[in-house]
């Protein structure tokens, strides 16, 4: 740090500007002896004791320490503020170290500095001794970072030799057989320098045709390992694509079968169906034949289980079963009958069934020229 830092960074140092409004009253009264000195100069001043009895202040590049004499009252009469130059500091000779504390000490004898000023005006004192330190502990710094410095061209001057005699030997064992790079490298990097390398030439290249030799052994067990996997693996490829194949020619046979039985069930079923229809067809001809519906749209909505006009009654209850609550009418006209179907009971809001029966159709009935009772009419409930 430089010398005002160093100022400031005493304890119970102040800058001017923190003292600045308490010292200018005291600097306004200053006696007429002094006025003229550079000590009277407020704005020269770098630091004060924070009870304003010393300060530091500068002159043409040169530091002096100031004992400030406070305004005083005596017999009625004020006495004006001394400013009393003690000594020179911070010279940066620490010789001078010795003639600062006897300018203190003597300025001191009549008066009771505190511990706080004791401890400032001590700290000033040491800034020429630490100054050595300081230099030192530069000059230190300094050859260090030479010494660093040379070290590592050294080392750089070394490194650089070390690759250059590297080369040229690595030049020379090329010339001396058909080794790769890289093994050359390997070896030499085994001994302890570059210069112990250099002087077992005859025991590299024994060693690299021994590296050589056994490489080639390596090679041809790589070979041979490679190829046992390559037929292991087409064996494995092979074994799996017979596996792959089987399972699809059983998948196929399986399908087969399966599509043979079900052909042979689905004829077995429609052969059952047109046997159930021709058992039909002979029950109700008579039916049909008398009710005048016997052409294929008649059979086709019946073997769908459809109701049509013109339906005899029997043919209808083999379609929805028995009928329920019939209702029978007698007009001039003739006679006519009800029959509801498809009997169910109703759940009501609350859950429970109603135990009055509901139906899904109601179909009306009258006899035909035949005397069969067939569908005239019908309506989904």
């Amino acid at each position: 740090m430089n010398k005002e830092e160093f100022l400031l960074s005493i304890p119970d140092s102040i800058s001017l500007t923190e003292a600045l409004s308490d010292v200018a009253l005291i600097f306004t009264k200053v006696n007429i002896m002094y006025r003229k000195k550079s000590q009277a100069d407020l704005e020269k001043y770098i630091c004060f004791h924070k009870e304003l009895k010393w300060g530091v202040y500068k002159h043409e590049d040169k530091y002096f320490l100031v004992n400030i004499g406070h305004p005083k009252k005596f017999l009625g009469i004020e006495n004006k503020t001394t400013l009393l130059k003690v000594t020179e500091v911070l010279t940066d000779d620490p010789d001078d170290s010795n003639l600062e504390n006897a300018s203190i000490k003597g300025n001191t004898i009549l008066s009771r500095p505190s511990d706080s000023e004791k401890l400032f005006l001590q700290r000033i004192t040491e800034y020429d001794s630490k100054q050595e330190a300081v230099k030192a502990e530069e000059l230190v710094k300094q050859i260090t970072a030479k010494r660093k410095a040379e070290e590592r061209i050294r080392k750089k001057t070394r490194e650089e030799e070390v690759i250059r005699k590297k080369d040229e030997l690595e030049k020379k064992i090329i010339g001396a057989g058909t080794f790769s790079v890289l093994d050359i490298r390997k070896v030499i990097n085994n001994y302890s320098s570059i210069e112990a390398a250099e002087e077992q030439f005859e025991e590299i290249l024994e060693e690299l045709n021994t590296l050589e030799s056994t490489q080639v052994l390596q090679k041809k067990e790589r070979e041979a390992a490679e190829e046992e996997r390559r037929k292991a693996a087409e064996a494995a490829e092979e074994e799996r694509r017979k596996a792959v194949e089987a399972a699809a020619e059983k998948r196929r046979k399986e399908r087969e079968i399966a599509n043979e039985r079900k052909r042979k069930y689905d004829e077995a079923v429609e052969k059952e169906r047109k046997k159930a229809e021709e058992a039909i067809r002979e029950k109700y001809k008579l039916l049909a034949n008398q009710s005048g519906l016997v052409n294929d749209q008649f059979w086709f909505e019946f073997r769908h289980r459809k109701i049509i006009l013109g339906m005899p009654i029997g043919m209808v209850q083999e379609i929805k079963g028995p009928g329920h609550d019939r209702k029978r009418s007698v007009t001039k006209d003739g006679e006519q009958i009800k029959e509801k179907y498809g009997k169910y009971f109703k759940t009501l809001s609350s859950g429970v069934k109603s135990t009055k029966p509901s139906y899904t159709l109601q179909v009306e009935y009258e006899k035909n020229d035949n005397n069969i009772w067939v569908v005239t009419g019908y309506k989904d409930l």
